[in-house]
């Protein structure tokens, strides 16, 4: 996912939006359920939204399960896979059990019972492969708060239908309230997750506060369409029609179905498609001068190092790649492959922009990198820059090489796209030298890789594709 979808919280994949919508059903049936049975409903009343939060956590798990199998990983490890999915659906149900019986010691005025409630919770929520507690602690209070907001259409349905209690008034502000700390966490998240990026603090929090009015609105209008439902005695006909009870006893089954069904497809009928990774290997300069301007201003180090390759590493100066194009394409691809997978650090781009300079330029040297970019820079280029008098086919010094980029997680950001461009232009390259190039590949670069995503977790997900890249053959 790329850093503005990230910080806008969006994505076009359909499993993710599948299990995202699975477990908000899951949670809010589950607050919904624990709901009704603290206020005196009996369990077996209550059988419904807690039947249909067990079913959305099942259908949640599967959906999640087919997105991680989307990876060549997932699919080798799918057995593994189906282990832990069954697992986690053991701990969703005792959720589910830890919230009724928590509930039942709270209407029995037996207060300690609202740790069993917490407990329950926790445990419907479920950690999925997310150490970061902001955005943790966001999608359990959005999920919550759409569980607060079925509970609140139920008190807007008692007091609109004659009910003495104004419950719904602090039910409201609570909806209100839990999604807003939704908001407000994952802009704690975002700060952790883009420092460095040179995101101003100002248009993250202008885009979480454009997001918390979208739900806002959203959530006055469901408001004020069931109040206008209850008014006109819709919901009541429905709830004490036929039909309504029929539904209430062929639902879960529905869900089953369904949920048995798509597993079904997708392990035994679907086979796992995994398409071929390639990356743009000749973007345009133009174009990514304005992206370069737009992100970080006409007078940075990144725009200013894209003008000194451009002028200086061309074919009319004598530097052009085996295929004729200007040797600058090269370095200019290599920092649009990182900004284009969400690493917008200025400092990784214009290394990235220079990182073959030293090597190539008889003028360019430590010295003048540090007084044109700064110390920083320098110091990443030069690490990048392979020496002089050292043969890196020997696997050893190779080896050697690429540990001590691993180290700096700028450099380790810039090696990793520089090899994933010079694997992306080898189209018109011998079968053999393919060959070659993908054993050298899968030998050095997987292992660099993976010491690299140890040291820079924020970067996982680049760091994954280029895994996924690094495994397949190069054509």
């Amino acid at each position: 996912m790329g850093k503005e979808a990230n910080i806008n919280r969006k994505t076009s994949k359909t499993p993710v939006l599948l299990y995202r919508f699975f477990l908000k059903i899951s949670m809010a049936g589950a607050i919904y359920g624990a709901f009704s049975i603290s206020t005196g409903t009996a369990i077996s009343e209550s059988g419904l939204p807690l039947t249909i939060s067990i079913m959305s956590a099942i259908a949640y798990e599967i959906s999640y399960f087919i997105y991680k199998s989307g990876s060549e990983k997932s699919i080798r490890n799918k057995t593994t896979g189906q282990i832990t999915v069954l697992l986690k659906m053991v701990v969703f149900i005792a959720g589910i059990y830890a919230l009724m019986y928590g509930s039942d010691l709270v209407y029995g005025k037996k207060y300690y019972g609202l740790l069993f409630q917490i407990a329950g919770l926790v445990f419907c929520q479920q950690i999925h492969n997310n150490r970061r507690i902001y955005s943790h602690l966001s999608t359990f209070c959005e999920n919550a708060g759409t569980g607060v907001l079925l509970v609140t259409l139920k008190l807007l349905y008692d007091r609109v239908s004659g009910g003495e209690r104004n419950l719904w008034v602090p039910a409201v502000a609570a909806t209100f309230l839990l999604y807003g700390l939704s908001e407000l966490f994952f802009h704690f998240y975002n700060i952790r997750k883009h420092r460095g990026d040179n995101i101003p603090v100002k248009m993250l929090l202008v885009t979480r506060a454009e997001q918390f009015i979208r739900n806002g609105l959203v959530i006055t209008v469901i408001f004020l369409c069931w109040v206008l439902l209850v008014l006109t005695g819709s919901v009541k006909a429905i709830v004490e029609s036929s039909l309504y009870d029929k539904i209430t006893k062929v639902l879960p089954i529905i869900i089953s179905i369904i949920t048995v069904s798509v597993t079904l497809y997708n392990n035994f009928l679907k086979k796992p498609k995994i398409e071929y990774l390639q990356f743009n290997p000749k973007p345009s300069k133009e174009d990514f001068r304005k992206e370069l301007i737009t992100k970080y201003g006409e007078d940075s180090a990144s725009v200013k190092a894209l003008d000194y390759v451009t002028e200086n590493m061309n074919s009319k100066k004598g530097y052009s790649r085996y295929n004729g194009d200007d040797y600058y394409v090269h370095p200019i691809a290599v920092a649009k492959i990182l900004l284009d997978n969400a690493v917008c650090s200025e400092t990784a781009i214009t290394v990235a922009l220079l990182h073959d300079c030293v090597e190539d330029l008889p003028q360019c040297d430590e010295e003048f990198l540090r007084a044109e970019f700064g110390d920083d820079v320098a110091k990443k280029v030069m690490l990048v820059t392979k020496k002089q008098g050292i043969d890196y086919s020997l696997s050893k010094n190779m080896t050697e090489y690429l540990d001590r980029i691993s180290g700096d997680v700028d450099s380790s950001l810039v090696k990793t796209a520089d090899r994933m461009n010079n694997n992306s232009t080898m189209e018109n390259r011998s079968e053999e030298k393919k060959k070659s190039k993908t054993k050298e590949t899968r030998e050095q670069y997987l292992p660099f890789t993976g010491k690299a995503m140890q040291n820079d977790p924020d970067n996982k997900e680049f760091y994954e594709l280029s895994r996924t890249f690094f495994s397949q053959n190069i054509r």
